[in-house]
């Protein structure tokens, strides 16, 4: 009959091994160092690795993608694998790899350059955008700062929820609103979401 504590230690043993892989930590924004091939699920054509990313998030089979401004190269490349970052193979310099769980917080929001192939991460603040200064509340629940006439119309905007992927509902007493642009050769939302970011005034 086993011991006390020889069941303790098999015990600690399998706690060990169902733990560790939870301890992987997700790639994000470095180059891609693994061994062998692997083939892109899809290399989408996009500006910045934000949606180079939102396109994976859109690819349920999309467990990684890699982005950057290569040497030399008009365009920026973004290339979505079905394996995590820590499996995409090595290639070519200023690419860089990301796992799909990245925080959109590790992702470049901007076009690249040669000084940074990935872009860079917003890190601007809102202020000035609608935000009230000294956002949130102190403990004693009395707000910081003082609100403007814009701090406080971007409150409310703030407050209403985005809407994604319904049916337009807008009111029907209102004329209907002109396309700022349209593009019959998109072929999917991850497309026609970059068309919309990349186009001035375009909100939806």
């Amino acid at each position: 009959m086993p011991s006390f504590q020889n069941i303790v230690l098999i015990a600690a043993m399998a706690s060990s091994a169902l733990a560790s892989p939870l301890m992987a930590r997700d790639s994000c924004n470095v180059a891609p160092a693994a061994t062998g091939s692997q083939t892109p699920l899809s290399q989408p054509s996009v500006t910045t690795a934000e949606l180079c990313k939102e396109a994976c998030e859109a690819n349920a089979s999309c467990k990684s993608f890699v982005f950057g401004l290569p040497a030399n190269a008009a365009a920026p490349t973004c290339q979505l694998y079905a394996v995590p970052a820590a499996q995409v193979p090595t290639m070519g310099t200023n690419l860089h790899v990301w796992d799909v769980a990245c925080a959109s917080a590790q992702v470049p929001t901007t076009a690249p350059t040669t000084a940074n192939p990935q872009g860079q991460v917003s890190t601007g603040s809102t202020t000035g955008q609608g935000s009230s200064t000294g956002q949130g509340q102190t403990g004693t629940g009395q707000q910081t700062g003082s609100n403007t006439q814009n701090g406080q119309n971007g409150g409310q905007k703030a407050a209403k929820r985005d809407v994604c992927g319904s049916a337009p509902t807008g009111p029907s007493t209102s004329a209907a609103p002109t396309p700022l642009k349209t593009d019959t050769s998109i072929a999917n939302q991850a497309d026609c979401l970059a068309l919309c970011k990349k186009t001035t005034g375009c909100q939806s």
